[in-house]
């Protein structure tokens, strides 16, 4: 018998909302177009804003640590796309 054929259940991890943001850019990563608690609830939004020929977006989802982050940096005067820049070499929180 095979190892995998012993298992009776995977453990797999579950999905935590609590943790992520799920955010949409424009085309160019210059300007955050919605962000949302739920992976779900952002598509509500991107479908809402392509139905009116809003563009083309690029979805993400980051830590919440790395949004705070972002959100500073913000407004302190830095680019975005460094910022996500930044946070994407950092990994994953």
């Amino acid at each position: 018998m095979l190892a995998i054929d012993q298992l009776k259940t995977i453990n797999r991890v579950p999905h935590d909302t609590i943790n992520y943001i799920y955010v949409a850019f424009d085309g160019t990563f210059s300007t955050i177009k919605a962000f949302a608690e739920t992976q779900s609830d952002l598509h509500k939004q991107i479908l809402a804003m392509q139905a009116q020929k809003a563009g083309i977006f690029w979805l993400g989802r980051l830590s919440k640590k790395a949004w705070s982050e972002i959100i500073v940096g913000l407004r302190a005067g830095n680019r975005l796309q460094d910022l996500i820049v930044i946070e994407t070499v950092r990994g994953r929180r």
